[in-house]
């Protein structure tokens, strides 16, 4: 489980080393934006001159806004797992997968949707596994707040009503 944890947890150090080069960039040397405009033509450039202020602080708010909305979906439900983790708590569900990722052959992170037997209560989790079929039944340890877990047990497809 800890492997799957930390996958999820690394995941979003493209999207930090993409928006700090970004920053980077544009601050120090200008460069986003000015060469953007300058290859445009000289309106374009003029437009550029004229409105910087605007510019610049749309870009700074759309990067802003990229990285908060990945820190609330991704990163604070994992480092709230974290001692979970560490005290090796996890919540169990079982059911039948009726939706998700079925179309890769290969061992890979995806995510799933258990609906529980004797109710209609669906849960997502994302699991590393073989390629799981719907209908399949599972039964599945995952954390609370990430909803990253692992399959504990599986039997073959069940009669699933369409």
């Amino acid at each position: 489980m800890a492997g799957v944890w930390l996958n999820q947890f690394f995941r979003g150090i493209p999207v930090y080393l993409f928006t700090a080069g970004v920053i980077v960039m544009y601050f120090w040397k200008g460069y986003v934006l000015k060469s953007t405009f300058s290859r445009m033509g000289d309106n374009t450039e003029l437009f550029y001159v004229k409105h910087k202020k605007i510019i610049d602080l749309g870009a700074i708010l759309l990067l802003l806004l990229v990285v908060v909305i990945y820190h609330l979906n991704v990163t604070i439900p994992l480092l709230r797992d974290y001692e979970l983790l560490k005290d090796g708590y996890y919540e169990e569900t079982e059911g039948i997968v009726v939706g998700g990722e079925f179309n890769d052959t290969t061992e890979a992170m995806r995510d799933i949707i258990i609906e529980k037997q004797d109710d209609e209560d669906r849960s997502r989790v994302t699991i590393y596994s073989t390629p799981i079929e719907k209908g399949e039944y599972v039964k599945v340890h995952y954390l609370p707040n990430s909803h990253v877990g692992e399959v504990i047990e599986r039997s073959g497809n069940t009669d699933l009503e369409e």
